[in-house]
């Protein structure tokens, strides 16, 4: 029998039944942006890509929320999230909040809508309450991060970049994102180190090639940025900077 395997933020799970995959899918965990890849293959896929593993946007029917059950209202939010509905997202998280005042992931989560909404500094406020009631939560140092480099709070974002990393060193997206602030900060050495970090941990991760391919260029290094350039586009054709 085949197994799956899936990846978000640069983290590998699984092994996975096909039924379990599913059931992930269902209830919100696994994302169509997902990376998913049977035993067999070599090669990792949108999961949107799997024939049956989702419904679409349209005919995807929400379950009603038990009011007494903040996980239904997290899952809620987490599908709300895919598919850009922020504000209902955001509501969401904040019934599972006062569910479960203490739940790191759902002010983490609630933080990540909040950003994508422009909302830096309600995101930053979730990020640290996620941190308060979960020291251990990478995630929720990551988006910190990402809010500071929002504002370009360069050595802050790098401050949180590196506890992200310390308590979870397979975040691929860190090390991308600690490549993008380098970038900014023209510093293109450090930007190739880490976006090259991001692509021994995921070659498949467009971005990190064609990234480094400006900070190649940026540093003079023509052939190498041609070929990472290249690099980029085999992996996704549609990819531009």
């Amino acid at each position: 029998m085949a197994h799956w395997h899936y990846q978000r933020e640069g983290r590998e799970h699984g092994p996975l039944s096909a039924d379990r995959l599913k059931a992930l899918a269902d209830d919100g965990t696994l994302l169509p942006t997902d990376l998913v890849r049977k035993d067999s293959q070599d090669r990792w896929v949108a999961a949107v890509k799997v024939k049956g593993l989702f419904e679409t946007p349209d005919t995807r029917v929400l379950k009603p929320t038990a009011p007494s059950s903040p996980t239904l209202c997290f899952e809620r939010g987490n599908t709300h999230l895919e598919q850009n509905r922020l504000d209902q997202a955001i509501a969401e998280y904040t019934a599972a909040l006062k569910l479960d005042p203490e739940w790191g992931w759902a002010y983490y989560k609630r933080a990540e809508a909040y950003r994508k909404k422009d909302d830096i500094d309600r995101c930053l406020a979730d990020c640290d309450e996620a941190i308060r009631h979960d020291p251990t939560l990478a995630l929720a140092f990551k988006e910190r991060g990402n809010a500071h480099f929002d504002r370009a709070r360069f050595d802050d974002a790098l401050t949180d970049y590196d506890r992200a990393l310390q308590l979870d060193p397979s975040l691929m997206i860190v090390h991308f994102n600690r490549g993008l602030v380098y970038f900014q900060k023209h510093e293109y050495a450090f930007a190739v180190g880490e976006f090259s970090r991001a692509i021994d941990m995921n070659p498949e991760y467009a971005p990190a090639w064609g990234y480094r391919s400006l900070a190649h260029l940026k540093m003079g290094a023509l052939e190498e940025a041609k070929e990472d350039c290249a690099a980029a586009k085999r992996l996704d054709p549609k990819f531009d900077l």
